[in-house]
Parts: structure tokens; C-alpha cells; sequence
């Protein structure tokens, strides 16, 4: 009887849908940081990617940002993920200027969080599936995300310069999907 209860734990779990997905690593196409003059808040860092026009389509099983998150100090530290919700340029990126907010243009009913800790090397990951799948649908536009430390003004991240080789390089984003059949 045991053996039977294990056989049918590993068929459920080998069935299942996801188990066959096929994932895709994106390296970011634009980084920037805004922060205001008067340090009253701490940097967001604002990051986008190009999403391939071949996964329209596909069946979206799962979405998530990662990236090394410059910061200070060693303690832990949580960080939102918000999806933008109006274009930028990494090159132009101001706190106060370009948006209807300062601070940027992001919606604050969709965070997907994260922590920074020196155990994870400053490594996010945050689950960012709902958001990237409605993107590749065509039902919300792709302005990339937003990250702000939860305690915005006492935050530990750190700048990042715009287009920086290396953090675009370490800014991914990974979709795993499969094709419908």
C-alpha cells in the first residue's frame, strides 16, 4: 500500500502541467535609478525588458525578476516590486520630472516582494507571474518594474548607473512556459 500512495504522489506530481514548461532567461534592456535631491526617500530602481513576440500565445506558467541589488550594510532588508505604468528612458529617468508622481509612475496595487540579504550575495527574486503574463497577453502595456525598499526613506539600496553593463547583464527575468497543444 505504500508503495502504491508513493507511485501516485510522483504521477500527480510528474503530470503536472508546469513540469514540461520550457523556461526563458531575459537580460534587461534598460536600467536607471531616481532619487530626489533632497534625500527624503530613498533610490528606486527602475528596470525593463524586451519580451519576445514568439510567447504570444504560450501558456505562461511562471514569472520572476532576479537581480543583485546594490545596497549598504549587512542587515536584511524587504523591497516591493511594482510594475511601471508609464514609459521611460533609462538615459532621461528624473525623480520629479516626467511622471504624474514623483517617484515614478508605478501601480501600487500589484507588489510582488522580495528581501536583500547578505546570505542570498544581495539577490531579489520576486514573483512577478501575473504582471509579465497579462504583458505577453497584450492586456497591460510592458514598462518594465519598479523596486522600492518597504522603508522607502531609511533605504539601503543603493544607485545604479544607467545602462550599466553589468547590471543589465544580472537583471533577468525568467518565464517559464509551454506551448499550447
Amino acid at each position: 500500500m505504500k508503495n502504491l500512495m508513493i507511485f501516485a504522489v510522483a504521477l500527480v506530481l510528474f503530470s503536472a502541467p508546469a513540469v514540461w514548461a520550457e523556461f526563458l532567461e531575459i537580460e534587461a534592456s534598460q536600467i536607471a535609478t531616481i532619487e530626489p535631491a533632497d534625500k527624503s526617500a530613498g533610490p528606486r530602481i527602475m528596470v525593463q525588458w524586451d519580451l519576445p513576440k514568439d510567447l504570444s500565445g504560450k501558456i505562461i506558467d511562471g514569472a520572476v525578476v532576479t537581480m543583485t541589488v546594490p545596497h549598504d550594510g549587512d542587515e536584511p532588508f524587504e523591497v516591493d516590486v511594482y510594475p511601471m505604468n508609464k514609459s521611460w528612458d533609462a538615459a532621461t529617468a528624473k525623480w520629479a520630472e516626467g511622471w504624474e508622481k514623483a517617484g515614478g509612475d508605478f501601480d501600487e496595487e500589484l507588489p510582488s516582494p522580495g528581501i536583500v540579504t547578505e546570505q542570498n550575495g544581495g539577490k531579489i527574486s520576486a514573483d512577478v507571474y501575473v504582471t509579465v503574463k497579462s504583458q505577453i497577453e497584450g492586456s497591460v502595456a510592458n514598462f518594465g518594474f519598479i523596486l522600492i525598499s518597504q522603508a522607502d526613506s531609511q533605504s539601503k539600496m543603493k544607485t545604479v548607473s544607467a545602462n550599466d553593463a553589468a547590471g543589465l547583464a544580472d537583471a533577468k527575468l525568467i518565464i517559464a512556459y509551454r506551448n499550447r497543444r
